[in-house]
């Protein structure tokens, strides 16, 4: 009986196409020409955004976003072509960057998406001779029928629905003709733009990349490896028998189909009837929650990743398939290009992935993890959902650290530091933190608290990281995030007191600059107590591309451009990451000075705490640096009781929705990130060094006495301090004689204190410069107590680090911590030893359940 061949309504492409005519459409050419195609569209669409760039001068801000679409279509099309027409790898990284839609403009990841299971197919008659080939058996032998129109064609094979002679419907998988001449070679012109780039632009060293992909690419050319590898990942993840792994969080509900047979070249397996996961109308049509899938997809390769240790690495779009009956169900398909981990890399991949720890090379196996991470996050751009990839995969990632993570203080002494007792009441907080440790809320953390210009409280307990079992010490550097507006004030106040700035002056007579887009009224108190307008300016780039926040100079360019949302002074909204820069750009254009050498000269140097206070790290002092990780236990609480997407308010801007928030920790343990300038949220301190810091604040700007007020050794003299940080060193017990005998000598301001304290409080003569009953005075937020009553000011930060001072009492505390919560734990720190004093309270420590943190 002849084998029926069913034609598809679209028809397919022409058999009988003369051979040579194939030959030259699909690529077939030397690599010479196809490396002259390459580089020749690469430079006309340079012309073409040159040309477009150098047109725009004359242009209105509509006629330009118009044209610059126009030119991104145009140009999108072209790549398009040139890849369905060569072909190979070129239309793998096609597929890659289809998914990449945060990353591109609109026009790129659209047209690219055509790429995903679109080509320009095969023709039957070559698709026969291959069957036949590998099989030894002609195709009416194997199959009652077999559809003609491919249900894909990708850009290695191409996948036709048949019948076998059983009844049984399959799939049958059929690799190109020549396609292993093309992949080869693909991957040396490949190669060498990398080469020429890297000659280029030193900078951009894409070697480890394409070095993974010359390895592992090749092997997508044997089906039946992939065959074995499509056994493995549904026998690891349970796909027939259900998933073996005893721990219910680390059960998936993924399936995938069974292997028929195999060769080199061809792979028959089972039908799985489903609709493409890019296929956006029909999931909606069948009433499927994309959300679920993309979050069981996710949950399927956190576990070959961190449970298996054996992994797809191309997980596309067109990769997929989701069942069309319910409950609707993620397929998981093609597997022929996987890794193997070993446990010692599989271990490497996991503690960068929770603790991030910046890598000073990358190896190929971590270049595909980071490959995969990319490709998940972009099913949420393609199928339009919002998908926390943190907290779906870290249950994944804990599970091969398992045997790594640190213990919590139990009965170790060790746990918290060795150094002098300054008082009772810290000797009592002590067996507290050893309390809340046992009790894994505290990982790392240092408290430290004056009292009438003396220390009573010098505390550093725990460890620098959930993986990195180094003991927290007096001058471990921890992240603290929005506490470090509260230095950034202190600068603004300092130029203000040398008159190099008016509280009531426009920025734009400082920083010309800042006049563009409506700004011209914003002035410097506009700025310091959140009334500027311009809370949410630049909040985008947290999502469109993070790493712009390295860039200084970049970020105080965009804030000068950026427009207000309301005008000055109408309402009082928090400005998160703007309020850096602007302040930043106020202090730089009015110093005529970078920034970071008034932080030393006004802050660092007259309070002796070099190597103890920065804003952006700098190099040789990493072995200090505090990891954050995230109180899971404390999250989920705060899930349960508030909005799953927020952790504040409606009007707080999108990078602090919840699921980017847990990407956020992660990107602030990175070297890039630390050593960026970032004034609004990237101060790295001590406890000691901030509490001296508003210690001095309390009493007027006078500096206390480094050796009375400080356990020793004395700041700046620590031993991992870099030589050329440590300027100002005190010896043992050495007293410094100008310090003793006159500690008015040396001052931050010259301002009277009730004057000082008016103008960081906005109240008195400064009352008309702040907003009527807001939250913050100029710069720092007002502390109450529980009865309302104003007590002093101060700075909290994400997740827990808060410094304060309470002025009528002459106390100041700060706690920093490297397990951030929403503010529990500095809740209960603060709590207990105001209660040992019999000071109040601050109203925000005081309240039961959790605490909000700015």
């Amino acid at each position: 009986m002849a084998i029926r061949c069913i034609r598809s309504k679209c028809g397919v492409l022409d058999p009988f196409k003369p051979i040579a005519t194939r030959f030259h459409s699909m690529g077939w050419g030397s690599i010479y020409i196809r490396r002259m195609k390459v580089f020749s569209l690469a430079v006309l669409i340079y012309l073409d955004y040159k040309a477009l760039k150098h047109r725009q001068k004359w242009m209105t801000d509509s006629e330009k976003a118009v044209l610059w679409e126009k030119a991104h279509e145009r140009n999108a099309n072209r790549i398009v072509k040139l890849i369905i027409e060569l072909e190979g790898m070129w239309v793998k990284m096609g597929q890659y960057f289809s998914v990449r839609a945060d990353g591109l403009p609109g026009a790129y990841p659209r047209l690219l998406k055509q790429l995903q299971d679109s080509l320009p197919p095969r023709s039957l008659k070559e698709v026969s001779r291959t069957i036949q080939n590998e099989l030894g058996k002609p195709m009416d032998d194997l199959f009652t029928a077999f559809v003609e129109a491919p249900l894909a064609t990708a850009s290695i094979a191409q996948v036709h629905r048949a019948t076998l002679r059983d009844g049984q419907e399959v799939v049958v998988k059929v690799q190109h003709e020549g396609i292993k001449t093309i992949i080869l070679e693909d991957l040396k012109d490949a190669k060498s733009v990398v080469e020429w780039i890297v000659w280029a632009e030193p900078k951009y060293n894409f070697n480890p990349v394409i070095d993974e992909w010359c390895k592992e690419a090749p092997k997508e050319l044997d089906f039946n490896r992939e065959a074995e590898n499509t056994r493995k990942v549904s026998k690891n993840l349970g796909c027939k028998e259900g998933c073996l792994d005893k721990k219910p969080e680390h059960r998936v509900k993924v399936l995938m189909p069974e292997v028929i047979q195999s060769t080199e070249r061809v792979l028959i397996l089972e039908y799985m009837d489903g609709v493409r996961l890019n296929d956006s109308s029909s999931l909606d049509s069948l009433g499927v929650n994309k959300k679920n899938i993309v979050e069981e997809i996710t949950r399927a390769y956190a576990h070959q990743i961190f449970v298996d240790g054996f992994f797809n690495a191309d997980p596309h779009p067109g990769n997929f398939l989701v069942t069309k009956s319910h409950p609707h169900r993620p397929v998981l398909l093609d597997f022929g290009f996987t890794k193997l981990l070993s446990s010692s890399m599989k271990h490497t991949v996991a503690k960068m992935f929770l603790a991030s720890a910046e890598l000073d090379a990358l190896s190929g196996d971590i270049v595909l993890f980071l490959r995969v991470l990319n490709l998940l996050a972009g099913l949420s751009s393609v199928l339009n959902v919002s998908v926390s990839y943190y907290r779906i995969i870290r249950p994944f990632a804990e599970s091969a650290l398992e045997c790594d993570t640190n213990e919590g203080p139990k009965d170790n002494a060790e746990w918290v530091c060795d150094s002098p007792v300054n008082s009772e009441v810290e000797a009592k907080l002590r067996s507290l933190l050893i309390k809340l440790g046992n009790a894994d809320k505290i990982l790392g953390i240092q408290v430290c608290a004056y009292k009438d210009g003396k220390v009573i409280i010098d505390t550093a307990a725990g460890v620098l990281g959930n993986y990195d079992p180094s003991p927290v010490r007096p001058d471990t550097l921890f992240p603290v995030f929005s506490v470090t507006k509260g230095v950034t004030a202190g600068m603004l106040h300092w130029l203000v007191d040398k008159g190099k700035v008016k509280l009531e002056e426009n920025v734009a007579n400082i920083w010309p600059e800042f006049s563009a887009n409506r700004k011209e009224l914003i002035k410097v108190h506009h700025v310091l107590n959140h009334t500027s307008g311009l809370q949410n300016a630049l909040s985008s780039i947290v999502q469109d591309n993070p790493m712009v926040l390295c860039d200084w100079d970049e970020c105080v360019k965009r804030i000068a451009m950026a427009a207000p949302e309301t005008e000055p002074g109408r309402q009082q909204q928090y400005h998160y990451l703007s309020y850096g820069w602007l302040c930043g750009g106020i202090i730089q254009h009015a110093s005529k000075r970078k920034f970071q050498d008034i932080l030393e000269e006004a802050l660092v140097h007259p309070l002796n705490i070099e190597g103890e206070l920065y804003i952006g790290i700098p190099p040789g002092v990493e072995s200090r640096l505090a990891t954050l990780t995230l109180d899971t236990n404390d999250i989920n609480r705060f899930a349960e009781v508030s909005s799953p997407t927020s952790i504040s308010n409606s009007s707080s801007p999108p990078i602090f929705q919840f699921d980017i928030l847990a990407g956020l920790v992660p990107l602030f343990n990175t070297l890039n990130v630390r050593r960026a300038i970032l004034p609004a949220a990237n101060g790295h301190c001590s406890a000691r060094a901030l509490a001296r810091y508003y210690a001095t604040l309390l009493d007027g700007g006078v500096v206390p006495p480094p050796h009375s007020s400080l356990s020793q050794p004395p700041l700046g003299s620590h031993p991992h301090l870099p030589k050329d940080t440590s300027k100002k060193k005190n010896s043992g017990n050495k007293k410094d004689s100008k310090t003793e005998d006159n500690p008015h000598d040396l001052k931050i301001f010259s301002n009277q204190k009730a004057k000082l304290h008016d103008s960081f409080l906005g109240i008195g003569e400064y009352e008309k410069l702040v907003f009527s009953h807001g939250d913050f005075g100029l710069g720092f937020k007002r502390v109450c107590s529980k009865d309302g009553s104003l007590i002093g000011f101060g700075h909290a930060g994400l997740g827990g680090s808060t410094a304060y001072c309470d002025i009528s009492n002459r106390f100041a505390i700060s706690v920093t911590l490297n397990k951030l919560s929403f503010g529990s734990v500095t809740r209960d720190i603060i709590q207990f030893v105001c209660s040992e004093l019999n000071i109040p309270v601050p109203e925000e420590c005081a309240n039961s359940g959790l605490t909000p943190f700015n």
